[in-house]
Order: structure tokens, then sequence, then C-alpha cells
């Protein structure tokens, strides 16, 4: 008759052998991480740059790529929140059934909000600044707490980006003082600002309160472009020209996106944080990126778009909230620095919670993408230290650093077990 322990270790072998199996075929099917499906719920707040990011284009990206997403939104052209917030019955854009969000917010159950800054002013004439910013934002999350399921929604400042036609990443660098009459602007250091005051009036959220950082990947793109890297149109007119010398060739106006690029930029950025998800791979959605002007995404755009994506995005994980499978000190970057945090988030959560308080490890630890952090990651954390990972197909040998990371889980857990045992056995002995 088989003993107690032995039967545990072949129905925990049995349910490693099905992780494995099912892990290593969803990522050979969806080399994008797009292994479970998701539902999520967007509430969108803002103007005309929010609707660049045309939120029904974003559900219709993530229908692409297997999720359901219910869409709400209430935009008000050309204003700041501090206006959307004193005048809430005023919209220029037909909201969703979901409604205007007085309504909305606290009516419905949400997994992620977006509000968007701007400059401009109250219906008061009073400017939009960091602190009404603050205010703003924080009233909104508090409206939105009524209802009870929403305390656990996330949070996102939508970013907009700097106007003009020349000069992107200087406007963007732009140095900022942390004051309370700031005005409003598009630069990455007011939105540093924005994100630490909210956080401190809201210190247990802090792990849900991030940035939707269109800002940042249109200023990686205006590196790019200006470096002559982004591609060209498909047919191309002027072989000898490049299309693109500046970000700003893809604005169709002072302050709005083209209608086809620039507005697939934004849909990507805000599908890719919304779904912590890697967007490289995902189909446009047809009918919402594709009018209005004869320009044309071309494939090789869209993949460079969503790769820049996804790098500057995970770049900064604590600000956008998106952490790449591995970075579990939430650093961005994937390195050797991560063993140990990926150690004690595996056994001891609660001692990785308070070391990491900002990182996702459910997300940066889930790297088999079976929807938690368990040891079915293990290999797969030790394999991206291989030189020969990339060989995804073939099953390795367990390398050294598997085999300490695993000797190491052991001991720990071996000890912990021991530690609270009301009696020593033989195998707690020695």
């Amino acid at each position: 008759m088989m003993s107690q322990p032995q039967n545990d270790r072949l129905i925990f072998n049995s349910n490693m052998r099905f992780l494995i199996v099912f892990s290593t075929a969803c990522v050979l099917i969806w080399p994008t991480g797009l292994c479970l499906a998701e539902q999520l719920a967007m509430y969108n707040i803002g103007n005309s740059l929010t609707w660049d990011s045309v939120p029904l284009g974003v559900a219709a990206m993530a229908a692409e790529a297997g999720h359901t997403m219910d869409v709400g939104y209430h935009i008000k052209c050309s204003s700041p929140l501090n206006n959307i917030w004193t005048l809430p019955d005023s919209v220029c854009v037909t909201p969703t059934s979901f409604g205007k969000f007085t309504t909305a917010l606290p009516g419905n159950v949400w997994d992620a909000v977006t509000l968007q800054i701007y400059p401009g002013q109250d219906s008061l004439g009073n400017p939009s600044t960091l602190t009404t910013d603050q205010q703003v934002i924080g009233d909104m999350i508090s409206l939105a707490m009524q209802a009870p399921m929403n305390a656990d929604a996330k949070y996102y400042i939508y970013t907009g980006w700097p106007g003009g036609t020349a000069g992107y990443q200087a406007k963007w660098d732009q140095t900022v003082p942390d004051d309370n009459s700031t005005t409003t602007r598009g630069s990455r250091q007011y939105v540093d600002h924005l994100l630490g005051r909210i956080r401190g009036d809201r210190p247990t959220m802090a792990d849900q309160l991030f940035v939707v950082d269109v800002g940042e990947v249109l200023y990686r793109l205006d590196q790019e472009m200006i470096a002559g890297n982004f591609p060209e149109p498909e047919p191309d007119p002027d072989p000898e020209t490049t299309a693109f010398d500046s970000v700003y060739d893809i604005y169709r106006d002072s302050i709005h996106l083209s209608w086809k690029i620039g507005r697939f930029t934004a849909g990507t950025v805000m599908y890719a944080t919304i779904f912590q998800t890697n967007p490289t791979g995902v189909p446009e959605p047809s009918g919402f990126y594709d009018i209005y002007v004869d320009e044309n995404v071309t494939d090789a755009m869209r993949l460079f778009i969503q790769n820049i994506t996804w790098e500057t995005i995970t770049a900064n994980p604590t600000r956008t909230g998106v952490f790449a499978p591995g970075d579990l000190n939430g650093d961005g970057a994937v390195n050797i620095s991560d063993v140990s945090p990926f150690i004690l988030a595996l056994t001891n959560p609660a001692a990785y919670d308070a070391a990491y308080p900002l990182v996702l490890e459910e997300l940066a630890g889930d790297i088999d993408y079976s929807g938690a952090l368990d040891l079915g990651d293990l290999r797969s954390f030790s394999a991206m230290f291989e030189p020969s990972a990339a060989t995804a197909l073939s099953v390795p040998e367990p390398s050294v650093l598997f085999l300490t990371i695993l000797a190491i889980i052991t001991l720990v857990v071996h000890g912990s077990f021991c530690r609270n045992r009301k009696a020593v056995s033989a195998h707690c002995s020695g």
C-alpha cells in the first residue's frame, strides 16, 4: 500500500508534468504569452487625446488576442480633468451604455480606469495644475470605490504628449518643479510628480496606481525616426527620402496623432498596459485604425510599434505596472540580480511583498504563463540564463542554476516545515 508521502509526491509530480506540458504548448502556440484569455472592463476619462487611442479599437485589439473587453468612456473635448469634474454632464462623444463618469464609476465594476491629464482651465477659469490633477484623480478614485469591488481596480494616469511640430524630446525631458502651482503639461517629470503625489495620498494602493505611458513610447519612436530606423511606407512613394523624420510625422495637427499610425500607437500602448501583456504579433483590428485617410500601417510598422511599446513600458515597470517575465526586482531588466527575489517570492511571499511593494510578482514571476507564480516557473526562469535558451523545442538537462535554486527552495521549505512542527520527526533531525 502506498504511504501518504509517496502518494503526495505522485500527485505533485503528475501536476508538475501537466503544468510543464501545458505551459510549453501555450508558449509554442502563442509566443507573445497570450495563454490565458482575460475578460476586463475599462473606463476612460479624458478629451480627444484619450479618444485618439480609440477605446473601442483597444477592445477589438484585445479580441484579436483572444481576450474580452467591456469599454466605457467620458470624453469632453479640449478639457483638462478639473473642467471635466466641474462640468460632469458635458461631453463631446456620446457615451456607451455605461454612461457618464458620475454614474458609470460607482455603478459598475471596473478592472482599469484611465484619467488623462491636459493643460487648460475649469469652468471658472482656474488653471489645471499639479494640485488640481491630484485632487480630481483622487476624487475620481473615491467615486469609483463607492462600489466596493472597485477597491481592486487599477487606476492609470493617461499621459497625453507634447504638442508642436519639432523638439519632442526636449519637451518630454523638461525639468518641472514639484510645486502645487505647476501647470499641467506633457512631460515625463510632471507625470512622475503626479504619480508620486497620488501614491502618497493612497499608500496602501501604490501597486494599483500606474501610468499609460503614451508620451514615453512616442519619445522612443522619435528617437528611432530621427535615426532612420522606422519602417518606410509600402509602396514607398519616394525611396530617396525618409518618410518619417520625427514623431511629429505621425501627428495630424499640432496635438492630435495621425488617423492610422499615430492612433494605432496610442491604442497599442493602452492595450499592452491594461492587459499587461506583450502586444507583439497581435493583428491590427479592422475598422478602427484604418479609416479616414490613405495612410497604411504596414506589417513592418505594426511590429516595430508593438516591439517599441513593449520595450518601453517594461523598462520602467513600477511606473507602468507592466513587468517583463523574470524581472522580479522591478528594475526593468532580467538578469542574475533577479534570482534572490525569485527565490524569496516562491518561499516567502509576504517578505517579498514587503521588499518589493510595487512589483506585481504574479506577472513578473509567471514565466510559464500558467496564471500563477509557482514551481512550474522555476525551469523557465533558469532557462533564461542558459546560452541555449533559444532552443525551446528541446527539453534541456537541468541547468546548474535550476538545480541550485531548487536546492535552496528545498532547504528553505524543509526548514520552515521543521520549525513549524510541534514534534520534530526523523525527517527534521540532524
